[in-house]
């Protein structure tokens, strides 16, 4: 199933290292005639993200938190999005939106 993760914020230290980043994945479908992905089901309590710290937003929404703990020593969105597509894998039978490959 086509698997997104949005980004709610990451923290830079001192404009170099991000060291804490909060983010929601959810499972479902591409609308090929207008390009968007539709969600149908949010999966940020799966067996491969339970041990995660979750924080609530003001609308109440989840999202997993990741530290620095969990990703080493990244300086780049890049880094960091390649760490994000890794935890979309790990769902069994999960692949990322075309965006997000």
């Amino acid at each position: 199933m086509l698997t997104k993760y949005t980004i709610w914020y990451f923290r830079q230290l001192d404009d170099i290292h991000i060291d804490e980043c909060a983010v929601s994945f959810h499972q479902g479908a591409m609308d090929n005639v207008n390009h968007v992905f539709i969600p149908s089901v949010k999966i940020n309590n799966h067996t491969s993200l339970k041990n995660q710290p979750i924080k609530k937003d003001f609308n109440g929404n989840d999202w997993v938190i990741f530290t620095d703990k969990d990703f080493g020593k990244i300086t780049t969105k890049d880094e960091l999005r390649t760490f994000l597509k890794g935890k979309v894998l790990a769902v069994p039978g999960a692949t990322t939106i075309p965006t997000q490959s």
